[in-house]
């Protein structure tokens, strides 16, 4: 579905779909700019000339979406939840047992960005939010939606789980028809090799896949859907 600021949002979630049109419209106000930069070639002459344009690492792009969207929560009067970057979130022990190596790889369950309470308080865990680039592989792709189905899960979150999952791929040509997922590919986390259809079939994770929104922003286009409307076309190669 498309998104233009203010419109109506087609999402079930009622009174949430507040927390939605906030995150949409701090999104749109994240410019091309810290999407992608010009590369410029100064000629024998002096002038600069832009000969093309590079992508931005991903943090970039997060860093100003989280910029945005604290302003934007202030400015509608929400003063009670908080906008963290990644900051660690764990899972229960039993399954988060991790080894020096795994954590020294950057394996662990960092989230981009999370709407919540705060840290120390688990009481309104609102959203938990990855960030991709649209050249994003396989098995990156997999990991994300993987670990915000277990940020939404009671039986691996440590805590309160949270209510809502968002997966957002940027650049300058991103669509959710870029999410794609090749049959067989496998992605490890904590140790544990997960494939894509272990991931698809997993009983708790399917229940979960409406209350993750999964969204393409390219600078000047918002198209959204959730999860569970998209997993299939997701592992599915034309």
């Amino acid at each position: 579905m498309n998104y233009i600021p203010y419109p109506h949002i087609e999402l079930p979630f009622g009174e949430d779909n507040k927390w939605f049109v906030f995150l949409f419209d701090s999104i749109f106000r994240v410019d091309q700019s810290f999407i992608k930069y010009d590369i410029e070639d100064v000629d024998k002459v002096g002038a600069s000339n832009v000969v093309g344009t590079k992508a931005h690492l991903e943090r970039v792009f997060a860093y100003e979406l989280y910029r945005q969207w604290m302003n934007c929560l202030e400015e509608n009067g929400i003063r009670n939840l908080v906008v963290n970057g990644e900051i660690g979130k764990c899972l229960k022990d039993e399954f988060a047992k991790d080894s020096e190596q795994d954590t020294q790889k950057g394996r662990d369950n960092f989230p981009d960005l999370v709407l919540h309470k705060s840290q120390g308080n688990d009481d309104d865990q609102i959203m938990v939010c990855e960030i991709k680039r649209e050249d994003v592989n396989d098995g990156d792709l997999l990991l994300d939606l993987y670990k915000l189905s277990c940020y939404l899960s009671e039986q691996l979150f440590w805590k309160e789980p949270f209510k809502y999952g968002v997966f957002v791929l940027e650049g300058k040509t991103a669509s959710l028809s870029k999410l794609k997922i090749k049959p067989g590919t496998t992605t490890q986390f904590k140790g544990r090799d997960i494939t894509i259809e272990e991931f698809k079939d997993k009983e708790d994770f399917k229940l979960k896949f409406q209350n993750i929104v999964c969204v393409s922003y390219d600078g000047e286009h918002l198209c959204y859907e959730t999860l569970d409307n998209i997993v299939d076309s997701i592992i599915k190669r034309n």
